[in-house]
Parts: structure tokens; C-alpha cells; sequence
């Protein structure tokens, strides 16, 4: 619990001094090794994760709830030489004016409650990765601003002119194919085109049987008694 949750560098109350262990424990949790499995979509799996390590190239996630997409998400954090944090953030069941201010923050003014500036979530996750669960439910305008950031590597607060410079690492994931909103008009084919390098489509285990005893033996070696 203690890797799993080691995942912002800045969290409050936490001594800098077991910072180290912290990530250790982290790095040592979602290693590669520990995503087992001989199934042509692991080892797709693994080959988006090397090539995010080595470019940081965006990655697309398709599969249903409960696939493992969080997972992989996480592996490829920590398969990469990166120093900031991984963030995880949903696009589901949030409004598009609330949403564009985690993500992209605000400045003082930019609207009556913005009291002082706020960083977003692509601000906190610096050299890091963050990871956009259902990111087709982003609105046509915040895809917009979220390709801008993938293809310039800067972005605007809300209320703010002036551009910020952001390195971070983008992992996305989608419950359905996105195709068939880009067919629909809901969702931006060059935003889509980000991902076609490294887009794994994670299929429920029923559906790949062929990992079963190779999670059967992990398990055993890992949880089961000597």
C-alpha cells in the first residue's frame, strides 16, 4: 500500500527523508518483471512500456474496468528514468469548466473563487507521468488544449496569457475503442493519431488464458508459504 501510494513527490506529511524508500518500494512493486504473461497483448504491453521509457511517446489504454490498465499504467512510470510523480486522473463525471482547471490550473482572478494561482495536474506531474482514465469523455476544446501540450510541450493556466513550459509523461486510457468517436465527430483524429504508436488493447483475462499459470506461479512465489 505504502508503494502504491507513493506516487506524489510533494505529498504533505510525508518525511523527505523515507522519500527514497518510498519510491524504492514503488519502483520495486510495478517493475516489469512483475507484469507476467505470454499473451500477444502483454507483450505488446511490454513493448509500449520500453518505448515510453526510452521517448516518452503517449499511450492509449483499451480495455474494460478491472483489465489491469492501472497497472500497466503505473509499470510504465516506473520502467522510465523520470524524478516527478504519477498522477491518475479521471475525465468521467467532472464538468468541462472543472475539469479544465485541474488539469491546466488557474491564476489569481481567473474567476470569483480563484484566490490565488493553482497549479494543475499537468503542472504536478513535472517529469513524471500522469494518467488520464476515460479520456474520451474529454470535451472537443480541452482535446484541443490537450494536443497543443503533446505537440508543444507548453500550456496556459485559465485566466493567464502567458506560457509555461511542462515535460510530462502521458498515459491515457479509454474503456472503448476511440475510433468510433472520431467517427461520431466527439472525439479529435489528430489527438487519436498521438497514440498510434503505442496503443495496447488489454483484454480480460478469460480472454487470454494462456497468462494463467504464468499469474498462477507469480502468486505462489510471491503470497504463497514456503
Amino acid at each position: 500500500k505504502i508503494a502504491a501510494e507513493m506516487l506524489r513527490v510533494n505529498e504533505p506529511g510525508v518525511p523527505r527523508q523515507q522519500m527514497g524508500a518510498m519510491l524504492d518500494a514503488a519502483r520495486e512493486h510495478y517493475c516489469r518483471e512483475l507484469l507476467v504473461g505470454e499473451s500477444p497483448s502483454l507483450r505488446r504491453a511490454h513493448e509500449v512500456i520500453e518505448a515510453f521509457a526510452r521517448r516518452r511517446k503517449p499511450i492509449l489504454l483499451v480495455g474494460e474496468r478491472g483489465v489491469g490498465k492501472t497497472r500497466i499504467a503505473r509499470t510504465a512510470h516506473y520502467a522510465g528514468p523520470f524524478t516527478g510523480p504519477f498522477l491518475q486522473f479521471s475525465c468521467s463525471g467532472v464538468n468541462e469548466e472543472s475539469l479544465e482547471r485541474e488539469l491546466f490550473g488557474y491564476v489569481k482572478g481567473a474567476f470569483e473563487d480563484a484566490l490565488a494561482d493553482r497549479p494543475g495536474m499537468l503542472h504536478l506531474a513535472a517529469d513524471g507521468t500522469i494518467y488520464l482514465e476515460d479520456i474520451g469523455e474529454l470535451s472537443p476544446a480541452l482535446q484541443k488544449r490537450l494536443l497543443d501540450v503533446i505537440e508543444t510541450g507548453v500550456l496556459r493556466r485559465v485566466g493567464s496569457e502567458r506560457k509555461e513550459k511542462v515535460e510530462v509523461g502521458l498515459v491515457a486510457s479509454s474503456r472503448d475503442p476511440l475510433q468510433g468517436r472520431v467517427k461520431e465527430g466527439t472525439f479529435a483524429k489528430k489527438l487519436l493519431a498521438c497514440f498510434d504508436e503505442n496503443t495496447v488493447e488489454v483484454q480480460p483475462l478469460t480472454e487470454r488464458q494462456e497468462d494463467v499459470i504464468a499469474l498462477a506461479g507469480l502468486y505462489v512465489t510471491h503470497y504463497g508459504r514456503s
